[in-house]
């Protein structure tokens, strides 16, 4: 914050700007407005970073796949990307996206409903509790994990949580 503050002052030559909020929504200050500074996006051959969900397949309930990919079919990237993050995103479907290593024929997951309602059910989870929280036919098991955070994450997990909540995931 005050190495951003410094650059808006002049006080400093150049910035990282690595959020998209702060790249739509405060970027437009005074010196970029009269010229003194320019904002410039630059493009690389490097593979980008990535960021999303990760599971432990060795537990319940990610050990089984149809859970997962569940997961990534309710998970609507394209919305999250146009709603919270100005479409200043590119959509990645590999770890290692934009070098030799990607794998062309990796799922991109797009978001479908349907199809997550349905490796929900193959995976016996047909019925939900009077709280509305989908419940294992034989074992009775409420569908519920936790996603840890830091407390800066937040804004973006509570979104998600909503979305996994309407389709009866806790």
């Amino acid at each position: 914050a005050l190495q951003y503050e410094k650059f808006k002052k002049g006080e400093q030559d150049i910035f990282r700007v690595l959020r998209s909020r702060r790249w739509v929504e405060e970027t437009d200050f005074e010196a970029t407005k009269k010229g003194w500074i320019k904002k410039q996006r630059i493009f690389s051959e490097k593979p980008a970073g990535t960021s999303g969900y990760f599971f432990n397949m060795r537990e319940w309930p990610f050990d089984d796949k149809r859970i997962r990919y569940a997961f990534c079919y309710l998970y609507d990237r394209e919305k999250m990307n146009r709603e919270m993050y100005y479409n200043e995103y590119g959509m990645m479907n590999s770890l290692y996206s934009g070098s030799v290593y990607e794998n062309p024929n990796n799922n991109p997951f797009i978001h479908n409903p349907e199809k997550a309602v349905e490796l929900l059910s193959e995976a016996g989870y047909t019925k939900r509790n009077s709280e509305g929280w989908l419940v294992h036919e034989t074992t009775g098991k409420i569908l519920s994990f936790e996603i840890n955070i830091q407390k800066t994450s937040a804004y973006m997990v509570t979104p998600v949580q909503q979305m996994l909540k309407e389709y009866g995931i806790d």
